[in-house]
């Protein structure tokens, strides 16, 4: 299906909720499954497997999608990206939340600061001065490969 024939039919709003509901219930719970995951492995470890579990975080919100939606709509591809991109952010409010907590950090304006989401996006500006340095464009590769793995996995 074309993407501008995909946009021109309707979603219906029986197949929109569950989908909804779906998508934001596996992305919540997904993030902080992930989030503490990459904090134990960071916290122990000294290591970060923030996007294979992002690769695995989509595999699941495309199963979910999948599973919920009974007529195929191109805009539930898209819905799974912007879930996708809010369980990243939880799941990196998360890691850093549980990091501070752990170091014995209580200051309320601290954890304030997590709820605004560009931060966490700013990897992407490619106005930054270290857009080009080796792992931020990993970072970069990583992200954008694990939006069309979620785009593409319910056509």
């Amino acid at each position: 299906m074309k993407s501008s024939k995909g946009f021109s039919t309707f979603i219906h709003r029986d197949d929109l909720m569950p989908v909804i509901r779906q998508g934001i219930f596996i992305s919540i719970i997904g993030g902080l499954l992930a989030g503490s995951i990459q904090l134990l492995l960071s916290y122990t470890f000294d290591l970060s497997l923030q996007w294979f579990m992002l690769f695995v975080i989509a595999y699941f919100i495309a199963k979910r999608i999948r599973q919920t939606q009974v007529i195929p709509h191109i805009g539930f591809q898209v819905i799974a990206v912007i879930f996708l991109w809010f369980s990243f952010y939880i799941m990196n409010v998360t890691s850093l939340m549980g990091l501070l907590y752990m170091n014995y950090v209580s200051e309320l304006s601290i954890y304030l600061r997590f709820l605004n989401p560009i931060p966490f996006f700013t990897f992407l500006n490619p106005f930054r001065t270290s857009f080009f340095s080796v792992m931020n464009l990993i970072e970069v590769i990583f992200f954008i490969a694990s939006s069309i793995y979620a785009y593409r996995a319910l056509k």
